[in-house]
């Protein structure tokens, strides 16, 4: 069974923490296509809308993790998304 999801960024500069859980070992991580800005991946909650690893849309990141509560989500503009898949 696959698992994935989608996180929705609403407000630039207030960090999204990834979801738990899920037992995985590695996961894609993808800027949706619809995004104007870019997504930022850090594991400081207080990052902020400009710090952290930059994805644009359709850039992809490969993350070897449990799961993705380690992993904070920012955005530089406001209601900006990201997919995410659990490959192992």
């Amino acid at each position: 069974m696959a698992i994935s999801g989608l996180i929705t960024l609403a407000t630039p500069g207030v960090a999204v923490q990834g979801p738990s859980g899920m037992n995985g070992e590695k996961f894609i991580i993808k800027g949706h296509p619809n995004n104007t800005g870019l997504v930022l991946l850090s594991d400081d909650a207080n990052s902020g809308s400009t710090g952290g690893f930059p994805l644009a849309a359709g850039d992809l990141a490969i993350r070897r993790c449990r799961d993705l509560s380690g992993i904070y989500f920012n955005t530089d503009v406001a209601n900006s998304k990201l997919t995410w898949f659990m490959v192992e």
